[in-house]
């Protein structure tokens, strides 16, 4: 009777011991993965910093020169000529242009994401666009976010951004509120808006890639992604991702 119970000890044994072996390789690649995942979303920041560097340093002080090189022909031109009054309405697009290159460089690089943290990034970051979009914006971010690991926090900042940028373009809100948490494991983003609510499957191109963009971002950080849509009645994002600091 013995050697029957030996064996099937055995054999839970073996079985358990696999199953415990395969745990942890299946860990130790989601480890790998979301390291990997930490590298590209790193990389992909700093291509987005060369950009913005490119677009101050580079586009910028040429359309300033431009812009005083019109001011000197101007002053060449006789007082009351129709080229003063045409030299005074390129000079204006000018600056208009400036300001909106100047706000895609900040865009794409947020100064304030290094330096105040991911809490305060996403409260200057709503505010701007109330100001320049005209839609009421409700912000809560936990200062607790600010331990969160930079690659996390860069995730999540594009995700607000996008989230805003969607509930403005498609679903025609009037008023949007960012809520941004944590617990002792996990990091909590909901965003939702008072618009009409949109098809996502009637989206365009670019609209719905949007979308699979947020839901790509939660997926690196081995997060979760919710869209939830009532056509009239409003729309959520909801994003919960780990808790790291590195």
């Amino acid at each position: 009777m013995w050697f029957p119970t030996l064996a099937v000890g055995i054999l839970i044994g073996v079985v358990w011991a696999a199953h415990r072996i395969r745990v942890a390789i299946l860990e130790k690649h989601e480890r790998e993965i979301s390291a990997l995942n930490e590298r590209l979303m790193k990389a992909q920041e700093q291509e987005r910093i060369r950009i913005a560097g490119e677009l101050h340093d580079g586009v910028m002080q040429q359309m300033l020169a431009v812009t005083m090189m019109l001011g000197t022909a101007k002053r060449q031109i006789a007082n009351g000529s129709e080229a003063t009054a045409t030299i005074d309405k390129v000079q204006e697009k000018l600056i208009q242009v400036g300001s909106d290159i100047r706000q895609l460089s900040h865009n794409l690089h947020p100064p304030a994401l290094q330096v105040a943290g991911l809490p305060q990034a996403v409260r200057v970051c709503c505010e701007q666009f109330a100001e320049t979009s005209g839609i009421q914006v409700s912000c809560d971010a936990d200062e607790r976010m600010r331990d969160l690991s930079p690659g996390a926090a860069l995730a999540l900042f594009r995700i607000v951004q996008e989230a805003l940028g969607n509930a403005a373009k498609h679903a025609h809100a009037r008023r949007i509120t960012v809520g941004l948490a944590r617990s002792a494991a996990h990091v909590y983003l909901v965003v939702t808006d008072d618009g009409a609510g949109f098809d996502p499957g009637r989206l365009g191109v670019t609209s719905g890639l949007g979308l699979v963009m947020m839901r790509e971002r939660a997926i690196q950080l081995n997060g979760t992604f919710e869209f939830e849509n009532a056509p009239g009645g409003g729309s959520m994002i909801k994003v919960v991702i780990p808790f790291r600091t590195d």
